[in-house]
């Protein structure tokens, strides 16, 4: 378990990590065109535009080590909040089908190669997915990584349809408040921006609850709130 840890540690830096670049871009580029130039623009892009969108953010699932955080920010900023949410969240979808096919299919050696380091987490996505109660809990759980809770449904019997139902829906909060991060710092809206971020914060909170939760780890014991968990979590 101490390389699950570590594993989540690392990429939960590394979706901070692109978050935050997102967010500074996005601030950056807003500053300097403006948003009614940057959206003049994308409406030029026309259906073309919204199908990029859609595709990058599913690929964002199918290749785990892509990031996907900086795209939520980008739909809210250039498409506004409906129209970048439905779009994020229609990618969500399709990425979600397309790993759970993957996986359901051609079996656990090609799932693997997709999700590269990411197989300790496969492993304990497994472990939980005894029942859809199991995966309600590890998409929670892998909030900030759900193409390894959706790989890892593909390879349990879960069917398709409630699979999908869930899926979506536990993505449907996060994407929200990330879409509307982007669109409020496109306005310069610095309050609406730190409330989506405290938001945010809870949400991860909530996420590594469940994940300790999960591991039985008690987050009162002396060796967490000493800092002690990543040597004891493997005991």
């Amino acid at each position: 378990m101490n390389r699950l840890y570590t594993i989540a540690t690392s990429d939960t830096l590394r979706n901070i990590f692109f978050f935050a670049l997102a967010l500074g871009s996005l601030y950056v580029i807003a500053h300097a065109f403006g948003d009614e130039k940057l959206r003049a623009l994308v409406h030029d892009a026309g259906p073309w535009g919204w199908l990029v969108l859609i595709a990058a953010k599913a690929s964002t699932m199918i290749f785990a080590p892509l990031s996907g955080g900086l795209l939520y920010p980008l739909a809210g900023s250039l498409y506004g909040f409906w129209t970048g949410w439905l779009l994020v969240v229609i990618g969500d979808f399709i990425g979600g089908t397309v790993t759970f096919w993957i996986s359901r299919i051609w079996g656990r050696a090609l799932t693997e190669r997709f999700l590269g380091n990411d197989t300790a987490f496969l492993t304990r996505a497994l472990e939980l997915m005894g029942s859809l109660r199991g995966f309600l809990v590890a998409r929670v759980m892998m909030i900030s990584l759900p193409e390894l809770a959706t790989y890892a449904a593909g390879l349990t019997k879960i069917n398709y349809i409630p699979f999908v139902i869930i899926h979506v829906c536990v993505g449907l909060i996060p994407s929200s408040i990330l879409v509307a991060t982007g669109g409020y710092i496109v306005e310069g809206n610095w309050y609406g921006t730190g409330l989506t971020l405290g938001a945010m914060s809870l949400i991860g909170a909530a996420a590594t609850y469940t994940f300790m939760r999960a591991n039985g780890i008690d987050l009162l014991s002396p060796e967490v709130l000493e800092g002690r968990v990543a040597k004891d979590i493997d005991k």
